[in-house]
C-alpha cells in the first residue's frame, strides 16, 4: 500500500506524528492509500511557509 507523506515548503518528508489516516475509493470502499496525519508543529511549518 502506498504511504502519502507530507509536502511543505517544495520538499516531501516523512512526518514525525506516527499516524496515518486511510484514503478510500468511494465506489469500491477499497483502502487505496494511507495519508500521514500531522503533527501541531508540522501544521505550524505548514503555515508559516505559506505565508512567507
Amino acid at each position: 500500500m502506498r504511504d502519502i507523506n507530507h509536502f511543505i515548503d517544495g520538499a516531501a518528508f516523512t512526518g514525525a506524528s506516527g499516524r496515518f489516516g486511510d484514503v478510500m475509493n468511494p465506489n469500491t470502499g477499497e483502502v487505496q492509500a494511507r495519508v500521514q496525519l500531522a503533527s501541531v508543529a508540522e501544521m505550524d511549518r505548514a503555515v508559516q511557509a505559506a505565508q512567507n
